[in-house]
């Protein structure tokens, strides 16, 4: 439903109080809930590779470097037994678990493929460490 001004002299016009964007042939089309603002989010084309491998016994995986405004996303799969602890660095020799509201997070005991959280700073790293019980455990780390 449009909503409509009367014009009153001595204007003949009515400034638009809202977002307009130029539509066919340059012509401001004006935003509303039924033509919205043409915009969509797009993702920084840089990359880092994603760190993937196996593991058979307990110990830590290499570091992956993250890069900043993107989500990480953490795949475990295979026929294993055990735990994993995410963890993050900001220099990659200082390790710390994942935390939420002071609580660990980031810690799994079964297969996942799932974002795990957000990284927002620039030079960061994160890594798997790995308590193995049985079986193979196949991990990617990826943005």
């Amino acid at each position: 439903m449009a909503t409509t001004f009367p014009i009153e002299i001595p204007a003949s016009y009515v400034p638009p109080l809202a977002l307009a964007f130029a539509g066919p042939e340059e012509k401001a089309l004006l935003v509303t809930a039924d033509r919205p603002l043409p915009v969509s989010l797009r993702a920084d084309t840089s990359y880092t590779d994603a760190l993937t491998g196996t593991m058979e016994e307990s110990g830590a995986t290499a570091s992956f470097s993250a890069v900043s405004g993107r989500a990480i996303w953490l795949t475990l799969s295979g026929e294993w037994s055990g735990m994993t602890m995410l963890q993050r660095s900001t220099d990659g020799t200082t390790w710390h678990n994942l935390t939420l509201s002071g609580k660990i997070w980031g810690q799994f005991t079964g297969n996942i493929c799932e974002a795990v959280t957000f990284e927002s700073e620039a030079d960061t790293y994160y890594r798997l460490l790995v308590d193995i019980l049985s079986g193979t455990l196949t991990f990617r780390i990826a943005q």
